[in-house]
């Protein structure tokens, strides 16, 4: 047998993206706290913005982004190679 298995792909590409999506967490969510707490303070009753709104936003973002991924991949990785050489 050549070359990796499908649950390596699977694993190499869900792990790839699962680094890009904490990453983009990482750089989005003080942002997104900073721009939202200041435009908060505008009103007469403002909410305090906690941890657990975020927390809520990349619990959602990472099953629905590892599904997908998944998903995909394996659809490719069980795909006859040779047709789709044939097609180009």
């Amino acid at each position: 047998m050549l070359g990796a298995t499908g649950s390596n792909i699977v694993w190499l590409f869900s792990r790839s993206y699962l680094v890009f999506v904490l990453l983009a967490a990482g750089l989005a969510v003080p942002v997104g706290w900073w721009i939202m707490n200041n435009w908060l303070q505008g009103f007469a009753y403002h909410v305090n913005i906690g941890v657990d709104v975020f927390l809520i936003a990349l619990g959602a973002v990472l099953p629905i982004t590892l599904l997908s991924v998944i998903f995909i991949t394996v659809k490719v990785s069980l795909s006859n190679p040779a047709m789709s050489l044939k097609a180009e």
